[in-house]
């Protein structure tokens, strides 16, 4: 039992370290699951639960922080007793999450890993109930579990530091951005690259396309794949056939788009100028804003003043949000801003983007250079003279 409890200590050790940094490392991603998840149960289970939502991006600093405590605790030996409890109910929660996921169909990927290894809802369920066995054999055998550090001052030092370490990282994360960014808006990714292979792989899964018809003779639904449809020109008589459905195998149509595929440019008319901007030469910025009407006034003074250097410059730069025209206007207008906004009616591409409102992107051509925080907002100079060479 003392080897085996040994084992369990340090797999549930390291992979709660492992999915508390990955999800601590983007606590406002986190956090939009979270949302996900209130929402459904606030709809489904108990209207009152939706109100969490106003609390996610707290909940989803303290949970991820305790992840990362628990399994540095649980490696160190450090309050085992107090440990052990907790990770069980934290693994019961979970499960109860991803097992409701899974029965319902509501929420189709759990978010247990971030954007890093994304796990559909029955998968994470499976995980959690490995997790539990191995948790309850730490609880039931924890005696055999010992401290590192033996005395209790030095200890409680010991557990001191690894709380500070553990809420730090995704406190500076929520304050300024991902430490590792692991999206598709990542530095050194171009957005209009991964638009073409999706696109392209899209086209290669569509050559496989199933299409349904009813025979009206015998009732029965009919599949043919799109070289008998060209050919048989019997299923366009509406006397014998009814068409049902078209589905393309291997595409999974309940999953979002990629973000760089959702993400648009519309001006006030509603033309679209996604592909202009995402292949303009040479080096431009984007300010993204979910909601402008969320921005504190103070924030747009260095915005204004970065601006009106990147045009001195001739350098493009443009906002981009999911406000309404109305509110452009009125916040353009507030804030005395010259350049262009345009709008991307789905804020979930922006969100996606940078996590951040405001925050600013810097292009090279199509390729994302680098990305900065309304808190880390900086000069145009020192942003001209360290990445624009």
């Amino acid at each position: 039992m003392k080897i085996i409890t040994q084992i369990a200590r340090v797999l549930v050790g390291l992979l709660f370290i492992f999915s508390g940094f990955i999800k601590a490392n983007d606590p406002i991603g986190f956090s939009y699951k979270l949302d996900e998840y209130f929402s459904v149960f606030g709809e489904h289970i108990w209207g009152p639960l939706a109100w969490f939502e106003n609390i996610s991006v707290f909940l989803a600093v303290f949970i991820t922080g305790l992840e990362i405590l628990q399994g540095l605790l649980l490696l160190s030996g450090s309050k085992i007793k107090w440990n052990s409890w907790a990770l069980l109910a934290l693994i019961v929660f979970f499960t109860f999450l991803t097992f409701y996921s899974a029965y319902t169909g509501y929420i189709k990927e759990c978010g247990c890993f971030g954007d890093v290894i994304p796990l559909k809802a029955w998968q994470s369920f499976y995980k959690d109930l490995i997790l539990l066995v191995l948790i309850l054999i730490i609880l039931i055998g924890k005696k055999h579990i010992h401290p590192l550090v033996k005395k209790p001052r030095p200890d409680a030092i010991l557990v001191l530091m690894l709380t500070l370490i553990s809420f730090s990282i995704p406190v500076y994360a929520y304050n300024y951005l991902p430490i590792i960014d692991f999206g598709e808006f990542a530095p050194g990714k171009s957005v209009i690259t991964q638009r073409k292979f999706y696109f392209s792989d899209l086209k290669e899964k569509e050559k496989n396309a199933k299409f349904v018809y009813k025979n009206l003779a015998t009732g029965q639904n009919e599949e043919y794949p799109l070289e008998v449809i060209m050919k048989k020109m019997e299923l366009y008589d509406e006397t014998k056939y009814k068409f049902i459905d078209k589905y393309v195998p291997g595409l999974d149509t309940t999953k979002l788009l990629p973000l760089s595929v959702a993400i648009d440019f519309r001006d006030q008319d509603d033309g679209d100028h996604t592909e202009e901007f995402l292949t303009m030469p040479g080096y431009h910025f984007v300010l993204i804003s979910t909601h402008l009407e969320l921005i504190k006034d103070k924030q747009m003074n260095k915005v204004r003043d970065f601006a009106q250097l990147a045009e001195t410059n001739k350098v493009s730069f443009v906002g981009l949000t999911s406000s309404e025209w109305s509110t452009i206007d009125m916040f353009r207008h507030d804030n005395q801003l010259a350049f262009d906004f345009y709008r991307c009616i789905d804020d979930t591409p922006l969100k996606g983007a940078i996590r951040s409102n405001p925050g600013l992107i810097l292009f090279k051509d199509s390729v994302i250079v680098k990305k900065w925080h309304y808190n880390a907002f900086p000069s145009f100079n020192d942003v001209k003279e360290q990445y624009m060479k």
